[in-house]
């Protein structure tokens, strides 16, 4: 009787014989990402002038900064909160932005980085990676633009690509197959440090 190798992790990776078909559902179901895991993006967009290039990065970096503000503001007293920055580089052009470290009050251990990804992004206004010990999931920031709406062909009315987007701002998409999508504020925060850290509040 034959044997066959899947091409999984190499942690996982393991034969069996034709008759044990069953072990194919238990791995598949092992390499199920769980909601809310990282997704891959592609990181690109069409092309833009050298000035619109500018523009679209100085937003970016006003709309992380005002974020990370608000962050900090409602993790006051509950969080040790820690800024720092990173060097990126997009469509040639080299910039400083901020990143944050969070940890609980006193103690020595890192929660979560939030750390900013990149601007030009498909679908999407710009990118921000937290990550902890265990996972890590994206932010994505989404306005309600007619380029973020699509017409439904029943009934002719326009929505947006994501379910739950009724304002500008930074949005968790707690699963890519719903396209439900949250709008960030300290409680999904919270809700998102657990889920990369494993950490219960």
């Amino acid at each position: 009787m034959g044997t066959i190798t899947i091409n999984i992790p190499q942690d996982l990776q393991l034969s069996y014989h034709l008759d044990r078909l069953e072990i194919v559902e238990q791995i598949l179901d092992r390499l199920k990402r769980k909601p809310g895991a990282s997704q891959p993006r592609e990181l690109a967009t069409p092309e833009r002038s050298p000035l619109e290039e500018l523009q679209t990065l100085q937003t970016y970096l006003e709309r992380v900064n005002l974020f990370f503000r608000q962050i900090q503001d409602w993790l006051a007293g509950e969080f040790d909160v820690v800024t720092s920055s990173i060097s990126l580089r997009e469509r040639g052009h080299t910039y400083e932005a901020p990143v944050l470290t969070l940890r609980e009050r006193g103690q020595e251990e890192v929660l979560a980085t939030l750390k900013p990804v990149g601007a030009f992004v498909v679908r999407v206004e710009g990118l921000i990676e937290i990550r902890g010990w265990v996972d890590r999931a994206h932010l994505d920031y989404m306005t309600t633009e007619d380029r973020f709406l699509v017409t439904e062909a029943s009934t002719g009315l326009k929505r947006h690509t994501y379910l739950g987007v009724n304002q500008a701002g930074w949005y968790w998409v707690e699963d890519p197959r719903t396209r439900q999508a949250y709008l960030v504020d300290k409680t999904v925060l919270l809700k998102l440090i657990t889920l990369v850290s494993d950490h219960e509040f």
